[in-house]
């Protein structure tokens, strides 16, 4: 009984050995056996999880040495992880009997057929590197970018994730950030609005130009978000036969912020409350 059971231990054994010793491909005239292949997802998984680690003991001290810089740490970062991730990949390569000149041959063969779809990827991975380098944009600075406006809450590889002043995030792809035109407030900054208020002229109207500069800079000290300490410019910017128009110009508070409708929303509320003559309204392109 112990003869048959040592007999078969040994073929398990030897199956497995078989088995880890089996070479699926043979590149270059290195043999790529599954061991190799084995052994080079566990060096990936554990240099993943050792990079995040080691991260997470430096950061700390790198964010004493430059004063809580938010933004420079956070690039820091940003660029420890993808050096630590490069470095874990070729060792992984390495360990898994995979030379790096085959990349070369792979990219050859598959050009055509991948070309148009590794263009997006590439552009992100350029406009991402403008981004950690150039530094556009800043953690905690306010931006529009296609209709939506917030603040930036981070800044990672493929998209910087923008925390909306409608309630939620939103993630806007690092290419489209760079190939667009967009607006941006550092954290400390006001933001100035501008709205042109044209009076509609009608038979019979009277229009006091005086009681409407007045009016009007009541409306502008009546908007929460509006700096008081900022007066409002208050303009008559144009004069015709149909229409007069008023220029009025306004500064808020960014930490109040909200989003264009809401802002317009407020502004149109005051206006119908306080002017009791015929308008029609303009908004700066801040506004939409």
């Amino acid at each position: 009984i112990m003869t048959s059971l040592l007999s078969s231990s040994q073929v398990d054994s030897s199956i497995f050995h078989e088995m880890w010793q089996y070479g699926l491909v043979n590149i270059s005239g290195n043999d790529i056996k599954v061991s190799n292949i084995v052994v080079a997802l566990l060096i990936l998984l554990i240099g993943i999880n050792l990079s995040k680690k080691l991260l997470k003991l430096i950061i700390p001290v790198i964010s004493k040495k430059l004063d809580d810089d938010q933004d420079l740490v956070y690039t820091i970062e940003r660029l420890l992880s993808l050096v630590f991730l490069g470095i874990t990949i070729l060792l992984a390569l390495q360990v898994a009997n995979i030379p790096l000149a085959i990349f070369a041959f792979i990219g050859g063969a598959f050009a055509i057929g991948i070309g148009l779809g590794a263009q997006g990827l590439v552009n992100n991975l350029v406009n991402t590197m403008i981004i950690i380098v150039e530094k556009p944009i800043k953690i905690g600075d306010i931006v529009e970018i296609q209709g939506a406006i917030g603040r930036v809450k981070s800044i990672g590889t493929r998209c910087i994730t923008v925390n909306s002043f409608t309630g939620g995030d939103v993630l806007v792809p690092n290419t489209i950030l760079m190939q667009n035109k967009f607006s941006k407030w550092s954290g400390s900054d006001n933001i100035s609005y501008c709205i042109y208020i044209n009076i509609i002229k009608k038979e019979g109207l009277q229009i006091d130009y005086d009681l409407i500069t007045e009016q009007l800079r009541r409306i502008s000290n009546e908007l929460d978000f509006a700096v008081s300490s900022i007066a409002p410019e208050i303009y008559l910017t144009k004069i015709s036969e149909l229409e007069d128009q008023f220029f009025l110009k306004f500064t808020c508070n960014s930490k109040l912020m909200k989003e264009a409708n809401f802002i317009k929303s407020k502004i149109n509320f005051a206006l119908l409350k306080h002017l009791n003559i015929p308008f029609k309204v303009e908004y700066s392109e801040n506004l939409g």
